[in-house]
């Protein structure tokens, strides 16, 4: 009986090993942002959000315009469906980050 016990506490562990961590980050890449906008959302990556929902969520933020809103604000920080979001611009792009609790979205 002990020796069931250990061995099925030994594939739990393993299991636990295995499987990533949610804290874990996810590089989800570059996309167009479509919906007749021109340009590109880039260095997209997540923590503790699926790649395609953070998708969604950073093409949503570029059509809504609460990006310019965001820049205009004072300390550059804005409020987007629950997340709470700042932007950091340089000549060159403009680059987000948004948390929700422990999980981020960050792009440019």
């Amino acid at each position: 009986m002990l020796t069931r016990v250990a061995v099925i506490g030994a594939l739990a562990l393993a299991i636990v090993v295995a499987t990533p961590a949610a804290s874990e980050a996810a590089t989800c890449g570059n996309a167009s942002v479509g919906g007749g906008y021109r340009g590109q959302i880039t260095d997209l990556t997540t923590k503790g959000v699926g790649c395609s929902s953070a998708l969604a969520f950073a093409r949503g933020f570029v059509r809504s315009g609460v990006i310019f809103a965001c820049e205009e604000s004072r300390g550059n920080l804005c409020t987007y469906r629950g997340w709470r979001c700042r932007t950091a611009s340089s000549s060159a792009s403009t680059s987000v980050r948004c948390t929700r609790g422990a999980r981020v979205i960050r792009f440019r």
